[in-house]
Formats: C-alpha cells, sequence, structure tokens
C-alpha cells in the first residue's frame, strides 16, 4: 500500500490581515473527538494518530484510504475557517495528486 509522509506543521495560511498562521494544535486534537463521518477507516483513530504524532514532533505517514478520509472530511465541516480550511485542503489535495501519478 502507498503511504505519503505529511507534516502539518508545512501548512501556512493567511488571516485576514494578511498574517502568515500556522494551523493551531488544538485543531487536530478537537478533530479527531468531533467529526465522524462515513468510510472504512474511523475518523476518531486518524484523528488520535495524527494528533499523537504531531505532539511528539514525528512524521506520520498517511495511507491513500487515509488521505481521502481527511478530505472528505475538512470539506464537509471547515472546522478551521475559510483560509485555512482551504490552505489545508490544498496542501492535502496536492499530496494526494503526486500519489497518484
Amino acid at each position: 500500500m502507498k503511504t505519503i509522509i505529511l507534516d502539518f506543521k508545512e501548512v501556512i495560511y493567511k488571516d485576514l490581515e494578511g498574517t502568515e498562521l500556522a494551523l493551531p494544535d488544538q485543531w487536530v486534537k478537537g478533530f479527531g473527538n468531533t467529526i465522524y463521518i462515513g468510510g472504512d477507516i474511523p475518523l476518531s483513530e486518524l484523528g488520535s494518530k495524527i494528533y499523537h504524532s504531531y505532539k511528539s514532533e514525528k512524521i506520520t505517514e498517511l495511507s491513500i484510504e487515509e488521505l481521502n478520509l481527511l478530505i472528505n472530511a475538512i470539506e464537509v465541516t471547515k472546522l478551521l475557517g475559510t483560509p485555512a480550511h482551504n490552505a489545508l485542503k490544498n496542501y492535502l489535495t496536492t499530496k494526494l495528486e503526486n500519489l497518484n501519478k
């Protein structure tokens, strides 16, 4: 199975004043506990996997199925507001497209 390296610290977005920001630590923690959509992989487990690797500063490897689930969840919920949502969705979509080449 193909996997991809996903580093949330690479995701940068701009607020309304143009200040560049990174994703907040709290995002991934809340993500696993509050969002549930259909799929073969429990989103709470995926959120936990990402959160624990992010907090320990280790790089997480996600499968194509995990990335698809994450992209769909972000599209459905838009947890972070438009700038952060768009930045993260574009980042993940680009990583997924690179896998499919």
